[in-house]
């Protein structure tokens, strides 16, 4: 068997530890060759990093160095950094139309060793370059002869004998997605300065040596003992694995094992964790391992406080750490200003949902509750009438997450979508259409409300807002079965379950009609149907909506679906009409959307009842 050498070339400036810092252009590590240019993109400066990799094979290689230069193939070295084995030297020199005079610091080559990696670090300081080895100066600095204004690529050059350059890195190389990379030391605790969130990546760098110990990067809670998510590689003569894992203090969490991936000697590498809702996705050069690893069970990204590299022997290190954010993080466009609720429990104040904290751990009181098990809604209002593309709810993690499925969401008195509950998802953005309205408002008929935050996105506007006409209107249908009249469905409550008495019901299977009587002619929107959801949800199928006998559409039945929105195009009348001429017509909540302005009703009108 050969014994592998591996040399490691750098040119950088000492970072004191700092937070994880969100930004988008860094230097970083790639593969790299031999006598390739490689372009600096941005002028050299005093604290530049530069920082190249090479396997050393055996004291027969011939020279090799890591070069500064300017441009065309005759152009100036700034600095060269020559590596003589054989002669138990390193030459530092540049290069000005013919060499100059070089200093020679003594080294030893026994300062290779089998499967060690060995760094050195040259520093660009105002008027001098320090070189380093393995974390000691060399007895010699090295002045700046030239301006580092004409540094222009970094050349590696020589190697013989099975020698090799593996990698580089350079300063402020353009990273896309990456963040910016600050050099980090195993066993370094690296403080976020902001929360994670949906969409950020975290990235690590390494450099491989064969025959490692395990090695891995830990996105850390409050204190040593408690892990979020462990991503433990194994490399043999291990496990040949990958283990991920979370920790409280007591001890592990159920694992999950995947294939380690290919790692070669003195290679640079990069492991990505990408924060998905509710779930962890981990790539190793680009390529995904094994499944998703979900969040701690009760926590959040928000929990989140450190990341931590620990591991490897033998030479390999981890080098550098970023966080990435690849799309902004997107911030409420409209402010609610003030918020009330239907009731209040647990402490759970309506305020709570605007506080700007998006922590879905109840404990930590930002997440507002009912008192109540049915017929909750929660009401914010806007600074005034506002244009509302989106509404984004985030939802309870500790507990009873499933409590948010089927929550409504209203712009002023326009339906804008439920809430489809999924495991593991924190964040709901319900679509709005650009509805006008003053207030966000949503409602939940059949279970606790919880929201920990809402936040709504639009812009002001000065359009008159759509309301509901149907609101105090009367109403009428064909027959009447099971004690279900035709007011049921516009009492204002949209529960689906009959027996909380908020549905119409007709006596008859075929030829049935609803209709409500507005008084007045309006300019009708859409109408908006809530259908039954404990049983029969399937006999909406086919109704038919008119205006004033002018038809504006069809339901068509889908399984799942509680609400369907009939648009009518702005058509006049004052008479809504809905008929179902093959089954039983239940309706649990009908709104009549159009434009309300000067809208009035004698009081004796409001009076009387058309219901039979």
């Amino acid at each position: 068997m050969s014994c592998d050498f591996v040399i490691l070339v750098v040119i950088t400036v000492a970072l004191a530890a700092e937070p994880i810092r969100a930004v988008s252009d860094a230097g970083h590590i790639f593969d790299a060759q031999r006598d390739v240019e490689y372009e600096l993109s941005k002028q050299l400066e005093v604290g530049d990093v530069i920082r190249a990799w090479g396997v050393y094979n055996d004291h027969t290689t011939s020279k090799f160095s890591v070069n500064i230069r300017g441009r065309g193939p005759n152009s100036m070295y700034l600095l060269h950094v020559d590596f003589r084995p054989f002669n138990s030297v390193v030459v530092l020199n540049n290069y000005v139309n013919g060499w100059k005079s070089e200093v020679r610091p003594w080294f030893s080559r026994y300062n290779f060793a089998a499967n060690k990696i060995f760094e050195v670090r040259i520093e660009v300081h105002d008027d001098e370059y320090r070189i380093f080895f393995d974390g000691n100066e060399l007895r010699s600095r090295f002045p700046h002869r030239v301006d580092l204004r004409y540094a222009k690529h970094v050349i590696l050059q020589g190697g013989s004998n099975g020698f090799k350059w593996t990698a580089l890195k350079l300063p402020d190389t353009k990273v896309t997605g990456s963040g910016v990379p600050f050099t980090t030391s195993t066993r370094e605790k690296n403080y976020l300065d902001k929360p994670l969130a949906v969409g950020d990546v975290i990235t690590a760098w390494g450099i491989y040596a064969t025959g490692s110990v395990k090695f891995n990067v830990n996105l850390m809670m409050t204190n040593e003992q408690y892990f979020m998510i462990h991503v433990d590689f194994r490399p043999p003569p291990n496990e040949n694995r990958v283990v991920l894992n979370s920790k409280k203090q007591n001890g592990w969490e159920t694992e999950m094992r995947t294939t380690l991936p290919v790692f070669e000697n003195g290679k640079p590498f990069k492991v990505d964790i990408k924060c998905l809702d509710g779930e962890f996705e981990i790539y190793h050069d680009g390529n995904v391992l094994g499944s998703k690893f979900p969040y701690r069970n009760g926590f959040a990204l928000e929990d989140v406080k450190f990341v931590w590299l620990l591991g490897g022997s033998l030479g390999m290190q981890w080098t550098d750490l970023a966080i990435s954010q690849p799309t902004p993080r997107p911030r409420p466009s409209l402010m609610l200003l003030r918020a009330e609720q239907s009731s209040t429990g647990w402490e759970g104040v309506p305020e709570r949902a605007i506080d700007g904290i998006t922590d879905g751990n109840y404990g930590r009181k930002s997440c507002m509750h009912s008192r109540k098990s049915k017929n909750n809604w929660w009401l914010g209002t806007l600074a005034g009438n506002s244009a509302v593309s989106r509404v984004v709810i985030y939802n309870r993690v500790d507990c009873c997450s499933e409590r948010i499925d089927g929550a409504k969401v209203y712009v002023g008195d326009v339906f804008c979508g439920e809430v489809e509950y999924e495991v593991g998802k924190v964040a709901y953005g319900i679509q709005c259409g650009d509805a006008v309205g003053g207030t966000v408002k949503v409602v939940q008929n059949d279970q606790y409300l919880t929201l920990c935050e809402v936040q709504v996105f639009g812009r002001s506007s000065s359009e008159t807002p759509l309301a509901n006409l149907a609101t105090g209107s009367p109403t009428w249908q064909s027959s009447v079965g099971w004690s279900g009249v035709s007011s049921r469905a516009t009492d204002g409550r949209s529960n689906g379950y009959w027996g909380d008495r908020s549905c119409s019901h007709t006596g008859s299977s075929v030829s049935n009609t609803w209709k409500v009587d507005l008084v007045h002619d309006y300019k009708i929107n859409r109408v908006v149907i809530h259908n039954r959801i404990d049983c029969c949800a399937e006999r909406i199928h086919g109704v038919k909506v008119y205006v004033d006998n002018k038809f504006c559409g069809t339901v068509r039945y889908v399984a799942g679906k509680n609400v369907y929105v009939v648009q009518c195009a702005d058509q006049m009348g004052s008479e809504i009409k809905i008929n179902q001429e093959y089954n039983y017509l239940t309706l649990c909540e009908v709104e009549v959307l159009g434009e309300a302005a000067g809208r009035h009703r004698l009081l004796q009108v409001l009076a009387r009842s058309l219901e039979c």
